[in-house]
């Protein structure tokens, strides 16, 4: 027999774990009703998340989750060119430490960066096209913000428009300017060995890296060599 949520009875949740093979709405709903309490918020699923549908509710007014530190979204069946909204002027997640969005990034602008420069920790997230455009537009990064940033986890998506993520070397530049201070990187795309190997003297002038994990790369011996040699002493 199917159980039956009455969503208007459960609230001051502090975490909440979703896992759908439907409609999330339900979900995205019981989240906003606890907005003011959440600290942690995952949310996973095979079919497309409704990201907007957290902080913007059916009547119009948005949510703002103060407490909230980890924000962690699995989407196993992503389409990378799903309408991506933008919210002006709204801050969702004013002192978010942990982000991890596993899809597409859901917005056109820089509605999950907003207003916690100060205390982002961790940071995983794909990186396609449009994503880089709007991180660069927006100047999410700079030289001086995200102190706290230590742990950086970049995924290159499948880029088919003309862009500088493309190659090897525009990703992995961009890769290890958005957070200097970083120790922890992890890198994942779509580069032959040989392309990614020509950007390992880039690895050079970033001494606070401690741990660099290569995803989805594929490296013949020597540039496993190259690589070792090219770290920070």
């Amino acid at each position: 027999m199917p159980v039956v949520l009455h969503v208007d009875k459960l609230c001051y949740l502090v975490h909440l774990k979703f896992s759908s093979e439907g409609d999330m709405a339900q979900s995205l709903q019981l989240a906003r009703q606890n907005a003011s309490t959440l600290q942690s918020l995952i949310l996973e699923s095979n079919h497309h998340i409704d990201v907007c549908g957290l902080v913007k509710g059916t009547a119009g007014c948005y949510a703002t989750y103060p407490l909230l530190r980890i924000l962690k979204i699995f989407e196993h069946l992503s389409d990378s060119e799903q309408h991506r909204p933008v919210l002006d002027g709204v801050v969702p997640f004013p002192g978010l430490r942990h982000l991890v969005i596993e899809r597409p990034y859901p917005f056109d602008d820089d509605t999950l960066f907003r207003g916690n420069a100060a205390t982002l920790k961790c940071l995983g997230m794909v990186l396609d096209s449009p994503t880089g455009s709007m991180l660069c537009q927006y100047k999410v990064f700079t030289a001086t913000s995200h102190p706290e940033l230590q742990c950086v986890n970049f995924t290159q998506d499948d880029i088919r428009l003309p862009h500088p993520f493309t190659t090897a070397a525009g990703f992995m530049q961009f890769m290890l300017s958005i957070a200097p201070k970083a120790s922890v990187r992890e890198i994942g795309g779509f580069f032959g060995c040989t392309e990614l190997a020509s950007t390992l003297p880039l690895l050079e002038n970033h001494v606070s890296i401690q741990v660099l994990t290569l995803v989805n790369i594929s490296l013949e011996f020597w540039d496993i060599i190259a690589l070792i040699k090219s770290l920070p002493k």
